[in-house]
């Protein structure tokens, strides 16, 4: 074989392998989501993710305000590229603290999911349309429609303000005030759970996070916690065919 033919084969192997890398990474590019998916009207094959929140009324009403608590619930891939909020209390989730204290680190681990870098955000989400009323004693059961045989870790992240303590005390060791009345900080659970019907499980907390800067981190000297533990006496998160 002449040298003229070789490099003719060896022109078209390279073009050949060139091709192939191309539509492999346009494949790959066009698999990512660009946010996690939804249900589309009238589809009937879904099935939705209920949480069933229980709230002890007497614990928040024995804090130093007696107001109910702040509240957020989000789901995330478990590659923990997308996340999605199912609920947020209107106060924090809008940002609205007239008439009321201003608590900037009511619910700081879901504000850095919500305003951090870490995650991008469902890109079909509205803050607006998950927002609502403070639970104030009781069941509460928000859900939301997820595909069936999807994967998910799940948050709850709940605070109330003006439960101080021993270990949370109105002034720090320093002397400074907390001028937030937080008390004792948000606290974190967590759980997996696969969206197959009759799948059920309840979440095992992660951590608390500052009294009074809003740091993305979890502390787990959970002797330092007391009330706030009895806030939510029953978490149970399940699957339900929509």
């Amino acid at each position: 074989m002449s040298r003229f033919k070789k490099g003719q084969l060896l022109l078209w192997g390279l073009l050949f392998f060139w091709a192939v890398v191309v539509v492999d990474c346009q494949k790959e590019h066009q698999s990512e989501p660009k946010s996690v998916p939804r249900a589309e009207a009238g589809d009937s094959s879904w099935v939705r993710l209920n949480f069933s929140l229980t709230v002890d009324k007497n614990t928040y009403l024995y804090s130093d305000y007696g107001e109910p608590p702040q509240l957020a619930i989000w789901l995330e891939y478990p590659d923990g590229k997308f996340y999605k909020t199912v609920f947020v209390t209107h106060r924090v989730g809008a940002n609205d603290w007239v008439g009321k204290v201003d608590c900037p680190v009511a619910l700081p681990i879901w504000e850095s999911w919500q305003f951090g870098k870490k995650r991008r955000p469902d890109e079909t989400q509205k803050i607006r349309a998950v927002t609502g009323a403070t639970p104030k004693g009781g069941i509460f059961r928000p859900d939301i429609q997820v595909p069936p045989g999807s994967r998910w870790r799940y948050f709850v992240e709940v605070n109330v303000s003006g439960d101080f303590n021993d270990a949370f005390p109105y002034g720090s060791k320093e002397g400074a005030p907390d001028d937030v009345g937080n008390g004792q900080p948000s606290l974190v659970y967590s759980g997996e759970i696969v969206a197959e019907p009759g799948q059920k499980n309840s979440p095992k907390l992660l951590g608390f996070t500052d009294q009074f800067s809003p740091v993305d981190t979890l502390r787990t000297n959970f002797k330092k916690i007391t009330t706030a533990k009895k806030l939510l006496s029953k978490i149970v998160v399940e699957i339900l065919r929509d």
